[in-house]
């Protein structure tokens, strides 16, 4: 029996789930939801941070999931969620029914997703692409980079990790390349943060990425165990949450996300004088810390964290 984490007794209170987290991956934030994909039972926890319950859903029948990685929520709240053993991302409503599929079996090998207005962004590791969806009409429309790139400089060759920012760049965080690649909102090659080493600024096993709305990003190294800051010139900040810290050590990390909208739910937790400007939150794999939350904070009256 896995025992819950702080976090699951925090938002449910007793009595825990019945199934709690056992090796999360994918993370989504949306409406105040936080959905987590448990990639050993093959579920979907659902914590509502606001009104404080932990559910979770294993799908039976055709939404069966086998090897769930990320996972995405829309605005009505459909849910995709990437099968790597499936190869496939399946869909369920915003009930939790099934609603189809992305891919036929074994087509894909699908990691990362990110929504964009009717777009649908997959980074899959069969093709070395960012495979863009019509949501409406679930068929390809283009992928990045071209399908004709041979320059290694512009290449991808296992994408795990996915983000975009505001102006629809896109990010793509490549462990089969020890680096984060950037393109434009057409797909074409911009540049490349990061590469193979273990200094700071440099990856061993780089997964999840985000993006702040300062155009920062956050980058998980599972090999370093922590998670890198760069500023919106790909400058490296800091890193934080190394396994030999007593407090926000992360064991063996996956996935990140970056929220604004529910940071208020934890801003209990902040010493008198600061505010919480937004939240930061982790999967870990391994250990008691399945879901860290760290948030980054300013006094009370200042302009940034």
């Amino acid at each position: 029996m896995v025992r819950p984490s702080a976090l699951m007794t925090f938002l449910s209170g007793p009595p825990p789930p019945q199934l709690p987290i056992a090796k999360p991956y994918g993370l989504a934030l949306k409406n105040g939801k936080l959905y987590v994909s448990d990639t050993m039972n093959g579920t979907v926890h659902i914590a509502d941070l606001r009104h404080h319950t932990w559910d979770y859903f294993q799908p039976k029948g055709s939404g069966r999931l086998r090897k769930n990685i990320g996972l995405a929520v829309d605005n009505d709240g459909t849910l995709y969620v990437s099968d790597t053993q499936r190869g496939q991302v399946i869909i369920f409503d915003a009930a939790g029914n099934y609603s189809g599929v992305l891919g036929q079996s074994g087509e894909l090998k699908p990691t990362a997703i990110e929504i964009s207005s009717n777009r649908l962004f997959i980074a899959d590791m069969k093709s070395q692409h960012i495979l863009v969806f019509d949501k409406t009409t679930r068929t390809i429309t283009n992928s990045i980079p071209n399908a004709t790139t041979t320059n290694d400089a512009e290449r991808l060759y296992q994408p795990v990790g996915l983000a975009l920012d505001s102006e629809g760049h896109i990010y793509v965080s490549d462990v089969g390349s020890f680096r984060i690649q950037v393109y434009n909102p057409d797909g074409s090659y911009l540049r490349t943060i990061g590469k193979h080493g273990d200094r700071p600024g440099e990856f061993v096993r780089n997964k999840g990425i985000a993006l702040d709305r300062a155009h920062r990003l956050y980058s998980i190294d599972a090999g370093f165990q922590l998670l890198q800051l760069y500023d919106e010139k790909d400058r490296m900040l800091m890193f934080f949450g190394e396994p030999d810290e007593a407090e926000g050590q992360m064991m063996l990390p996956a996935d990140v996300i970056v929220d604004y909208d529910t940071a208020d739910v934890f801003k209990k937790f902040v010493a008198p004088g600061y505010d919480l400007d937004f939240i930061v939150l982790v999967s870990n794999q391994y250990g008691d810390r399945k879901i860290n939350v760290y948030g980054f904070i300013r006094r009370e009256g200042a302009q940034t964290p």
